[in-house]
């Protein structure tokens, strides 16, 4: 036993109770020594002091204190993790709906592509190449509904085995442990706070500076989820965690919208850590994007049929609006509910306006069987204050809501729900369970907290009280003061409204209020305004708007790769630049 200890304790974590088992056995062999030699108790009992004495001293022991610890957590603590994580990410409830499905089953292997400067040429990886290189920290990049969380909680899920999923990543195996940090998340104020969120017993057990100094000799794999979703205090976990870990071994994977990718990459070179980035790729490719659908198509019940088989015999001009994941899902959703709507989709706006009426649909067959007076009042109404909401959290930087936050909200809904006779047998939780995730506290003395199915969801509804202030009023809403444009502008908002405005009949509408859309927008950069042109590219008078944009801001344009080609063309008929290069071509 002796053996066993002191041959791996210089070298890897030891199992603690070994030192245990040697002070009982001491103990035993103290007491029998004491009844063969007549010994006094008094003096039986010293000599175990004196043992127990040595004991804390191992344990306080630096070296030995240290691998103490890493045992802990390479074995409890990554137990106690995989129950948390489980019950938290092995299935998932779709974004329409009550249906749920097993995460592992239908994760899509996204791929990536390795940016560099213009004039080198791209390279796309597997995602299970991510770990392969040799910087620490890695940059992953993608817009809204590329997978970008979903690949977070993918590797939570290899690295813990959950639901015995197989572990495809390279080097995942080569670290211990596995740290998760979600940037939204309002109650974490410090880097000790993340951890006692993912070993909160261990800590508890051997104190959170014990615990944190033997995550940094674990080589731990660190997933910082969402850095453009970061608040005030997570920047300051984010910039705890950076400095904590650059001089230890491990790898530390960041994720994060385009408009986070400046602020986050002047960050780490002000860090002065080296980093990769990585932009994840659209499915663009047919047999791909069938590969994504049939894993819906065999693993959600009880409808999952006729998914593949629908997109299939789909148009390319269809097709091509389903190039990013949480668009393949909402299309199963659309099969499912709307396949009637399906053929008549022609552009990013009307698959925001169907996702819109997906959620009209499944609050009337949840209140299908209730006689109200005014059904679709009711529900225009309960939408009417969820889209308030949505727009004043995102205005205040909150995309994770306190009970306290939706305290406000849900009596509104109460009010709503006497005014229309169902207080009494309609739970406000019941309707706003169709739009978010309600999430229960592990412990008992938390509060429950809510979030939408998806940050786009929430963006999609805040648009609708600026659509109807702009149509109403030609006014953006009060809550909209210039102090929150630039909050208002980091998020897909101002590109949902544009694309409800993009429509011919829109266009008076639109002219009206261009000037102060444009003042509020001031801020943005090129690529913000590229994207939004990208998904209202069937509309004249959003090219010519955004053309002047262009034009504005420099007479010199370039065609370097991708979208931005498209974006040019739909530019040229309105606004010609004194010159235009082909970066690639000179290259």
């Amino acid at each position: 036993m002796r053996n066993d200890v002191m041959h791996k304790v210089a070298v890897s974590a030891v199992d603690p109770t070994k030192f245990d088992e040697i002070i009982k056995v001491m103990h035993d062999v103290i007491d029998e020594a004491g009844n063969v030699c007549s010994i006094p108790a008094d003096e039986v009992t010293s000599v175990k002091t004196q043992v127990d004495g040595m004991w804390d001293e191992v344990r306080t022991d630096n070296e030995k204190a240290k691998a103490y610890c890493c045992f802990f957590l390479q074995t409890y603590g990554n137990k106690e993790a995989k129950v948390m994580w489980e019950a938290m990410f092995a299935e998932e409830t779709l974004l329409f709906g009550d249906d749920k499905v097993e995460c592992s089953k239908v994760f899509y292997p996204l791929e990536l592509t390795l940016k560099k400067s213009k004039d080198q040429p791209e390279r796309r990886i597997s995602y299970t190449e991510l770990l392969t290189g040799n910087d620490k920290f890695i940059v992953v990049i993608g817009d809204s509904g590329y997978g970008k969380s979903t690949l977070a909680k993918n590797l939570m899920i290899q690295h813990h085995g959950i639901s015995d999923a197989e572990v495809e990543m390279f080097n995942l195996k080569n670290h211990n442990l596995l740290l998760y940090f979600e940037c939204r998340n309002v109650s974490t104020k410090e880097f000790t706070d993340v951890v006692k969120e993912n070993f909160g017993k261990v800590c508890q057990k051997l104190g959170s500076k014990t615990v944190i100094k033997g995550i940094t000799e674990s080589n731990p794999l660190i997933l910082i989820d969402g850095y453009d979703e970061c608040h005030k205090d997570s920047y300051e976990v984010v910039q705890q965690m950076v400095n904590k870990m650059r001089n230890h071994e491990c790898r530390v994977i960041i994720t994060t919208r385009p408009s986070g990718a400046d602020e986050l990459n002047d960050f780490l070179k002000r860090e002065g850590v080296k980093f990769q980035e990585y932009e994840i790729s659209e499915i663009c490719d047919l047999d791909e994007q069938l590969r994504f659908l049939e894993k819906y198509e065999k693993y959600v019940t009880p409808h999952a049929e006729e998914v593949v088989k629908s997109f299939s015999s789909l148009g390319w001009s269809i097709q091509e609006l389903f190039v990013r994941p949480i668009n393949l899902v909402l299309f199963c959703h659309l099969v499912w509910n709307f396949p009637e709507r399906i053929n008549n989709l022609k552009s990013h706006a009307a698959v925001a306006r169907v996702t819109y009426d997906l959620y009209l649909k499944i609050i009337n067959s949840k209140l299908a069987n209730m006689k109200i007076v005014d059904k679709s009042g009711l529900i225009i109404s309960f939408l009417q204050d969820l889209s308030n909401f949505s727009l004043k959290m995102i205005c205040e930087g909150h995309f994770v809501f306190s009970e306290k936050q939706v305290a406000d909200l849900k009596c509104s809904i109460r009010s709503k729900l006497k005014e229309y006779g169902v207080l009494g047998t309609l739970d406000p939780n019941a309707l706003l369970g169709v739009v978010l995730k309600i999430k229960r506290p592990m412990k008992s003395f938390e509060s429950c907290t809510y979030f939408f199915h998806h940050k786009s969801i929430q963006e999609l509804f805040a648009s609708k009280p600026v659509l109807m202030e702009l149509r109403k009023n030609n006014a953006l809403p009060p809550i909209l003061m210039s102090q929150k444009f630039d909050i208002f502008n980091l998020s897909e908002v101002p590109t949902y409204v544009f694309m409800e405005l993009s429509a011919a009949e829109e266009s008076i509408v639109f002219w009206k209020n261009w000037p102060l859309l444009c003042d509020a927008m001031e801020r943005i950069d090129m690529y913000d305004w590229e994207q939004i042109l990208l998904n209202c590219r069937d509309s004249q008078h959003i090219a010519e708007a955004i053309a002047g944009v262009y034009l504005a801001h420099s007479n010199k344009w370039s065609i370097d790769a991708g979208h931005n080609v498209d974006a040019i063309a739909l530019l040229l008929p309105y606004q010609q630049p004194a010159t235009l290069s082909d970066i690639q071509r000179n290259s």
